[in-house]
């Protein structure tokens, strides 16, 4: 994958590149194989974390992976968890 041309980007464009590539990193390098999903954006100091993963602890613990990295003012935690199918109930 090529990398973008950011010679006449801004410089808060250029740290959210590199915020959003060392969360997505740090979460990649985690020993939760289910966290390498997770996709992250940044938008002014605010680190969006999108994916789904198979549990609650898993959402929290990718928050919390990312959370103390410098520049992150912020967290949108917005990875989702599905809920378990029930069967309907028998009447």
């Amino acid at each position: 994958m090529a990398e973008p041309d950011v010679q006449a980007w801004s410089e808060p464009a250029l740290m959210s590149i590199d915020l959003r590539q060392v969360a997505e990193s740090t979460l990649r390098d985690s020993r939760y194989s289910a966290l390498r999903e997770v996709v992250c954006d940044c938008d002014d100091g605010v680190l969006i974390l999108r994916g789904t993963v198979a549990t609650h602890y898993l959402k929290q613990v990718a928050q919390q992976l990312v959370g103390s990295l410098h520049g992150v003012d912020k967290i949108s935690n917005q990875i989702e968890v599905p809920s378990a199918s029930r069967p309907a109930p028998r009447l």
